[in-house]
């Protein structure tokens, strides 16, 4: 399984222009300055509304409360936990500064985790049982209970509520 967006860059609260900001990540290959910026806005016009299922953005920041990343793939920044449903859709980000090796780690065990049966709510929560370096935190808006699988629900779908 292979979420439908996924980014692994350097991502932060930029410049947009002028003073105001957005969020957005770096089309680097690895370099920290100097790379064009993707800001959440144009990722947002250039898919006209359009849902995305599955989005891990592995990368600094992008996880934390104030960011529009989640928006630019039409995915509410809500969740949904046990009980509730806000459609087939996740999203999964970092906060503050992140490791790639922090990164690298909790998407292993997350997606190890999706394998064997558990819903992407599940498998965070199995992801974040590791050892990491100070201060690394993961955040997800989305369905807790969704399976993980992209595209529309079928109808009948056990494992949705």
């Amino acid at each position: 399984m292979a979420p439908d967006n996924y980014v692994h860059s350097h991502g932060d609260n930029y410049y947009y222009s002028g003073s105001t900001r957005d969020f957005g990540f770096r089309e680097d290959a690895g370099l920290c300055s100097g790379a064009r910026i993707i800001f959440a806005r144009d990722i947002s016009v250039a898919r006209r509304g359009r849902l995305s299922n599955l989005v891990i953005m592995s990368t600094c920041h992008l996880g934390e409360s104030g960011t529009t990343m989640p928006g630019a793939f039409a995915i509410a920044k809500t969740k949904a936990g046990w009980g509730a449903w806000a459609g087939p859709s996740f999203y999964l980000g970092y906060l503050g500064e992140a490791w790639d090796s922090d990164e690298y780690a909790f998407e292993t065990r997350f997606w190890s985790a999706i394998g064997p049966g558990y819903g992407v709510g599940q498998a965070f929560d199995v992801a974040r049982l590791g050892a990491f370096n100070a201060g690394f935190a993961a955040n997800w808006y989305g369905s807790y209970v969704w399976t993980g699988r992209a595209g529309p629900l079928p109808s009948g779908c056990p494992s949705c509520l």
